[in-house]
């Protein structure tokens, strides 16, 4: 198990290449890293700080891989991944486990952002959750995937390409105090076997230059705002679950398909 407990800020900084021998600092000036980070364990990674974590690579990618186990980022303050050149991966046999307890969680990426689980995914913020890459976005569970934002918003972006969001076994959770941004230059798709929740107390926005696909096989599908739900794509929208589908706001529910027919199936 490769596991950092730092009072302060846990940074990673690498020159070339690593496993699991890059270079931490606790509290103090870092350089930017010149290269990639990879932190691989055959077991599990821990990352624990009392105040905040920063990985980050300026020329190339970051890759946090966990292969009999598990990954769990924790930070009492702040959570930030960031690839500034390529992509991030974060891999686990078992689970992934990304939280920052007092403020917001950042992930971001010039090319792609993947996030993949045998088992579940749960990325958690006290504040917001910020998922952004240039190219594409998924995150994979075998069972479930939540995404939390207790008291802001959490955003989903993928400038270039689309949104993958699965759980092959359970359900997906999408939760935010303020509201729910998904946005993607190509398609949107959030699948789950069980069940797909999105609830804001604020706003919804689902957003796709091409498709909009939402599905629960074996459940339900629902979609919560305390404002309102907006649900827009320039080809088509696709709603679908085994059971019921359920789109509620206080104030107003936007599903637009500029060339496509809509067609939500219940």
């Amino acid at each position: 198990m490769y596991t950092i407990n730092a009072a302060q800020t846990a940074a990673f900084t690498l020159s070339n290449y690593g496993q699991a021998e890059q270079s931490v600092t606790t509290g103090q000036q870092r350089d930017r890293a010149r290269a990639s980070v990879r932190i691989t364990m055959d077991d599990s990674v821990r990352i624990t700080a009392k105040d905040s974590v920063r990985i980050t690579s300026a020329a190339d990618s970051v890759r946090i891989t966990a292969k009999a186990d598990s990954v769990r980022i924790t930070a009492l303050d702040s959570v930030r991944i960031t690839a500034k050149k390529d992509s991030v991966r974060i891999t686990a046999k078992d689970s992934v486990r990304i939280t920052s307890h007092d403020d917001s969680v950042r992930i971001t990426a010039l090319d792609s952002v993947r996030i993949t689980a045998k088992d579940s995914v749960r990325i958690t913020a006290l504040d917001s959750v910020r998922i952004t890459a240039k190219d594409s976005v998924r995150i994979t569970a075998k069972d479930s995937v939540r995404i939390t934002a207790h008291d802001d918003s959490v955003r989903i972006t993928a400038h270039d390409d689309s949104v993958r969001i699965t759980a092959h076994d359970d359900s997906v959770r999408i939760t935010a105090l303020d509201s729910v941004r998904i946005t993607s230059e190509d398609s949107v798709r959030i699948t789950a076997l069980d069940s797909v929740r999105i609830t804001a107390k604020d706003s919804v926005r689902i957003t796709a230059r091409d498709s909009v696909r939402i599905t629960g096989k074996a459940d339900s599908v629902r979609i919560t705002a305390d404002d309102s739900v907006r649900i827009t794509a320039l080809d088509s929208v696709r709603i679908t679950a085994k059971d019921s589908v359920r789109i509620t706001a206080n104030d107003s529910v936007r599903i637009t398909a500029r060339r496509d027919e809509l067609a939500p199936a219940a």
